[in-house]
């Protein structure tokens, strides 16, 4: 439907229509972004649909103003006033999946699917909540869990690695130097010396 909307609205320089051409680009672009960092993908598809059905009537600038603020403001004034309780839970929900599925090879989409919300909205939300990629979020995690598991009796280095998701003990080696400065056995040997890798959400890895 956006392609089509942008095509019929495609107008040439110096057009008599150029006004509602740039009023439809403005439209279109303002609910891609809504869609990117919303969960509501139907209510702002159906934005869209309303937009197609009233855009033939939009003559005037002050048709456009009135239509804007109709349908659009309401859109941008609930994103603003998302409660930040619901995003704070989104973080949390996500941090605890991740730890349970932390042997699996997971990634953002994963997580976001399984909390039913879009990978781009996901992704944003939690970078804004806890200052990490999600990415780089699963790579202190997995880090975190292996310092716990080094100190155990008995647990040996490659155990460790398939229990945090590595398939080596040299890819667990090389992500746990990059967030520790040591190997897995020089932290094992001498935990104290290096710092513990902290989280931002207080789960246990």
């Amino acid at each position: 439907m956006e392609a089509q909307l942008r095509l019929v609205a495609g107008c040439p320089e110096g057009s008599e229509n150029a006004r509602l051409c740039l009023f439809t680009q403005m439209v279109l672009n303002m609910l891609s972004t809504f869609e990117a960092i919303s969960e509501d993908s139907q209510g702002i598809d159906n934005v869209r649909t309303r937009y197609a059905l009233a855009m033939p009537a939009l003559q005037t600038a002050s048709d456009m103003v009135e239509w804007f603020h109709a349908n659009i403001v309401p859109v941008a004034d609930a994103l603003l006033l998302e409660p930040a309780s619901k995003l704070d839970r989104i973080v949390r929900q996500a941090c605890d999946l991740t730890a349970r599925r932390l042997p699996e090879p997971i990634g953002r989409d994963d997580i976001a699917q399984a909390l039913g919300l879009s990978s781009a909205y996901f992704g944003k939300v939690f970078r804004e909540k806890t200052g990490l990629t999600f990415r780089e979020f699963t790579k202190r995690l997995r880090v975190s869990k292996a310092q716990k598991l080094l100190l155990l009796p008995g647990k040996t280095v490659a155990e460790v690695a398939g229990e945090v998701g590595y398939s080596t003990t040299a890819a667990l080696s090389r992500r746990f130097e990059q967030v520790c400065g040591a190997s897995p056995c020089a932290y094992r040997n001498n935990p104290q010396a290096f710092p513990r890798v902290i989280l931002p959400e207080s789960i246990e890895a």
